[in-house]
């Protein structure tokens, strides 16, 4: 059941941020994210209301809280390189910056995180995860910086989440989100009065349809708490298989959608990709039952 439910996060991050794309572009980046984090705060508040969850009395350091500020650089990073690179590449460099993320998480043991020294025998893996982005660049140099942005958020990702991951354990799954809530709103707000966003940014708000308007917070919460569940109840072999899985075929299915035709540099890149992360994972898995078997 876990296993679906990782793929499952995979399709609900590509229209989390397929959804908060197109906020943004109706009403700018800045305001489009206000109202994206104060549905997620309002839904994650009344969801304690009805399922209270106890103070576990564990003292939470303050660098713990700051995935919210991290949470607003993600939503703003993918929107622009939706705008500029499509759904689909987006996410397939995301997941390639996530991946070298996790990578290093891993092999320093980043905030108490479980360390795992790096194994030469995943560089094939990697080889093919480089081969296929590239593959999915299309070879086009005029969207570098956006490549190189989408690459980085992708590295937040891990970022945010194992800050999400840690609070969690600290203050229950739901209060931790709500936290993250908060901390995303302060940012979001102090970066409109930097900026001087005036009120006229949100004159296109009654032409946006609800579903858009409520869709990114809702799913933003939906994707922090599934995450922060479903993750520890997997092995990591497979976690990252199956959320890429889930992403990159609802990218490429959003793609679609929207240009009316099929990338098959895309795709192809794609399923070179998901091969690289496959031959990873079975590095880590023969290690796994190594371990288990000493």
């Amino acid at each position: 059941m876990y296993h679906f439910m990782a793929a499952g996060l995979g399709v609900l991050i590509a229209l989390m941020i397929t959804v908060n794309s197109r906020f943004a572009a109706a009403l700018g980046n800045l305001p489009s994210s206000l109202l994206v984090h104060l549905t997620g705060l309002a839904l994650v508040s009344l969801i304690l209301l009805i399922r209270r969850e106890e103070k576990t009395g564990i003292t939470v350091p303050f660098y713990l809280r700051l995935g919210g500020f991290v949470g607003v650089s993600l939503v703003l990073f993918n929107n622009i390189c939706f705008l500029a690179l499509g759904a689909s590449l987006t996410i397939s460099l995301g997941i390639v910056g996530q991946t070298l993320g996790g990578q290093i998480v891993d092999a320093t043991g980043f905030l108490g995180m479980k360390k795992h020294p790096f194994l030469p025998a995943k560089l094939p893996g990697w080889a093919l995860v480089l081969a296929g982005a590239l593959l999915m660049t299309g070879g086009s140099p005029g969207n570098w910086p956006y490549m190189v942005l989408a690459f980085v958020t992708g590295a937040l990702v891990m970022l945010a989440s194992v800050l999400n991951a840690q609070l969690g354990r600290r203050m229950g799954l739901f209060r931790a989100t709500r936290i993250n809530y908060i901390a995303g709103l302060i940012t979001v707000g102090v970066l409109l009065l930097i900026f001087q966003t005036s009120l006229d940014s949100y004159r296109n708000l009654p032409e946006v349809p609800l579903l858009i308007i409520l869709g990114g917070g809702t799913l933003g919460v939906l994707v922090t708490t599934g995450m922060n569940f479903v993750i520890p109840r997997i092995p990591a072999v497979y976690s990252t298989i199956l959320i890429f899985l889930g992403q990159v075929s609802a990218g490429l299915l959003i793609d679609i959608a929207m240009t009316r035709s099929v990338s098959w540099p895309k795709t192809a890149g794609a399923a070179i990709i998901l091969l690289g992360l496959f031959q990873k994972s079975r590095v880590d898995r023969r290690v796994r039952l190594r371990d288990a078997q000493a």
